[in-house]
């Protein structure tokens, strides 16, 4: 059987800290920390380095398919969020760790899912930000008395 292919937009979202991956069932922490890459209606990719596996077994291992399938919650402290989804795939890194692809649960509408993607940060959002801070640091320093 030939596996499912979706087509949905990914977006690149601003570097977005995850604050902890654990089991949906145990609620069992396997991840202490990841960075959120991409994201769409569908799911999100994840960054997970090997020091932030928990798990023993995980660390030592040059693979995370056995989370495949694996019901899990993920926190994002920055947007006081938690989600929860299904590993769909892992892909081992070398020195840099792994990348793991999120499925949404079934139960997220889909109203639900396009609003958080409008939510999610993106890189050009934080610059135009760090530019109008830029902007607001030289006008106080240029008022300054001398």
């Amino acid at each position: 059987m030939k596996s499912e292919r979706r087509v949905t937009t990914r977006k690149e979202v601003y570097p977005l800290r995850i604050s902890s991956l654990s089991a949906r069932d145990s609620m069992a922490k396997i991840v202490r920390h990841g960075i959120i890459l991409n994201a769409s209606s569908e799911g999100m990719l994840l960054h997970v380095r090997r020091e932030d596996l928990i798990p023993k077994s995980l660390k030592g291992s040059l693979s995370l398919d056995s989370l495949v399938g694996d019901l899990i919650v993920i926190k994002i402290d920055e947007m006081n969020l938690e989600l929860s989804g299904t590993i769909t795939r892992s892909h081992f890194l070398g020195k840099e760790g792994f990348q793991l692809a999120i499925d949404y649960s079934s139960d997220a509408p889909l109203y639900w899912r396009e609003c958080l993607m409008d939510l999610l940060p993106t890189p050009e959002e934080f610059d135009d930000l760090q530019k109008g801070v830029n902007n607001l640091i030289s006008i106080k320093r240029s008022k300054r008395p001398r």
